[in-house]
């Protein structure tokens, strides 16, 4: 037995609940500072929230249950700047509310997109997730222009069991664009966390493209075996015909584009080779680049195409032994704001996800000691991911874009590292 099980065994971990709200009804709560009589909301809908759910869809379902609430929407759009001194007044009454949810509850923070607000907003919300996450409570923001009318998109995944793995997180977000069908692109499918995603997106699309390099050409095919709307390709997504390929055999405009292929060649830097980071960053970053020019170019990308990219923490935050690897993450992260600016979001728009301590194969490598290391004392929620969370976070982020545009949806259990 090693390390890691003995600890486990001595000292187990509660499991995460994906599923939160397992009984029906619930409550929701939704709670503006200016008008405090707006709590509590009553919805029995599943997930939680319609599409495009409104506040006034909210007022209307209040209801005044006899249930704890399961979840908190916090609407600071209406505050006047001239109560920006007496926030914390609200802020204090959010958190003792918050801190007194039942477990694996859910926290939504609605902020303007003022510096000052979204700022103390921010603080509160990075530092209120950490401290919820042993109860597997998630705590989630979103600044928003969108007027006070409406609810960000996001504001339902943020409150739906999909997003267990996700608290902390700090997203700027509107409405969503359209969902999607048509054809959907998943590069890398044949891994753990790929695989996942194809799996989340064939019930969405008319067909999924599943692409893989050569040597994933049996774990590819046993897939598009499973998926009934699926095409199996092997590719080399560093190949300069690589665009073209995919354009092809996908043979219709793209929908949504997936670029979840990616390596490690992990060293440290004084021994690290210069073939070794060059070609983590070729497969990372640039290979994803040169896809998409093509796409772009030759005009395959649907009105309102979604492209999702699989970046990692350690882009965010910079990981020792993998600088290789932070550049490469860490540059999809600015390439998905420089698309933002650069295309117009009537013709596609770019988001990440970055996945934290997630259990696929590659896991199963890390000394023991590290994983307790990462699991029980840098990630918040003391969990490890399941490849499911990334791949409901890229379908959300697929199926109109959730509302964001140039984002990264970090799906790390609430990892102290970063923000």
């Amino acid at each position: 037995m090693d390390l890691e099980s003995l600890l486990n065994r001595v000292s187990p971990l509660r499991p995460l609940s994906r599923s939160p709200f397992d009984t029906s009804p619930h409550a929701i709560f939704y709670y503006d500072p200016v008008s405090p009589s707006s709590i509590p909301a009553y919805l029995d809908i599943d997930p939680v929230l319609p599409p495009g759910a409104t506040l006034a869809t909210l007022m209307q379902l209040k209801h005044l249950a006899p249930l704890a609430p399961r979840g908190i929407i916090c609407d600071f759009r209406n505050l006047p700047a001239s109560s920006i001194p007496e926030i914390s007044i609200h802020l204090h009454k959010l958190g003792q509310l918050a801190s007194n949810l039942p477990r694996d509850s859910r926290v939504v923070i609605i902020s303007p997109p003022d510096p000052l607000t979204s700022s103390l907003l921010a603080g509160f919300t990075l530092s209120l997730s950490k401290e919820c996450a042993r109860d597997h409570k998630t705590v989630n923001m979103v600044t928003t222009s969108t007027p006070s009318t409406a609810l960000p998109t996001s504001t339902s995944f943020f409150l739906s069991g999909e997003s267990a793995f996700i608290t902390g997180q700090i997203v700027a977000g509107g409405i969503a664009l359209q969902e999607k069908a048509g054809t959907a692109v998943v590069t890398g499918a044949g891994g753990g966390i790929g695989r996942s995603i194809a799996y989340f997106l064939s019930p969405h699309f008319d067909k999924v493209l599943l692409t893989d390099h050569e040597t994933m050409a049996p774990e590819l095919d046993s897939l598009g075996a499973e998926i009934g709307n699926a095409e199996v390709m092997t590719l080399d997504v560093t190949a300069p015909s690589a665009g073209a390929a995919v354009a092809s055999a996908a043979g219709e405009p793209i929908a949504a584009l997936v670029h979840a292929a990616g390596i490690t060649m992990d060293s440290m830097m004084k021994r690290m080779t210069r073939q070794k980071f060059e070609r983590v960053m070729e497969v990372d970053y640039n290979a994803i680049v040169s896809i998409d020019q093509h796409l772009l170019k030759q005009e395959m990308f649907a009105p309102r195409a979604s492209v999702v990219m699989v970046s990692s923490v350690s882009g965010v935050a910079g990981n020792a032994g993998q600088v290789n690897y932070s550049t490469a993450k860490s540059g999809l992260l600015g390439y998905a704001e420089q698309r933002t600016r650069d295309v117009d979001p009537d013709i596609a728009v770019w988001n990440n996800v970055a996945p934290g301590f997630i259990d696929t194969p590659m896991v199963k490598t890390i000394p023991s000691l590290n994983k307790i290391i990462i699991q029980r004392v840098l990630t918040s929620m003391q969990q490890k991911g399941k490849p499911a969370d990334v791949a409901a976070a890229v379908r959300m982020l697929s199926r109109g874009g959730g509302g964001l545009r140039g984002q990264c949806l970090r799906v790390c259990g609430g990892m102290i590292i970063g923000r």
